[in-house]
């Protein structure tokens, strides 16, 4: 039973890196965990490429991410666990915890806002490009700034921070600022 599910409405090409299913294995895990399955929201990621990454559509090209499928079994997206086991966390060092830290934030929490780049409209004095930190008690603290998805003048952009404790798991967002332009 999926019980602190979140979910996150974002800006995306529904379709765009639709897996191959031949066996339709993603699509038996999805409806075994009772969620309907809906192939314009199906998504290989390139950190995590043992996974698929799966929602519903929302219209105008939106897709609501809920969950994900790592080796035939469905996970809430708040439940990274399993994909970073598979991807070695518990017995990784600090600088590959930090590439999955980070690779959870920009593929799946944030997905398709992270800004990789500048923008014109963040002044350079506050510009920063997304980071992965080790902290002193194991956790991996990500910064970033993201672009909100909203079709809506004028474009909202925030500086989060999200903790990602010894297991792997993200604690709440922290916004650090907001800017509107």
């Amino acid at each position: 039973m999926l019980q602190f599910a979140i979910y996150l409405v974002l800006a995306s090409q529904p379709g765009a890196g639709v897996p191959s299913d031949p066996d339709g294995g993603v699509a038996a895990a999805i409806r075994g965990a009772g969620q309907p399955v809906d192939a314009r929201c199906l998504e290989m990621l390139d950190v995590f490429p043992h996974i698929t990454l799966e929602g519903t559509y929302a219209g105008a090209g939106v897709c609501t991410w809920r969950g994900y499928v790592a080796d035939g079994v469905w996970s809430s997206i708040d439940a990274p666990q399993a994909a970073m086991n598979h991807e070695g966390w518990p017995t990784a060092d600090a600088k590959h915890r930090q590439h999955l830290a980070l690779g959870w934030a920009r593929e799946v929490l944030f997905r398709y806002q992270l800004l990789e780049t500048a923008d014109a409209d963040i002044p350079k004095s506050k510009w920063a490009a997304p980071t992965a930190e080790q902290q002193p008690d194991g956790s991996i603290r990500v910064r970033a700034w993201r672009q909100l998805p909203t079709p809506k003048q004028p474009r909202t952009y925030q500086h989060i921070e999200v903790i990602f404790d010894a297991s792997g798991k993200p604690g709440a967002t922290k916004i650090l600022e907001t800017l509107a332009r």
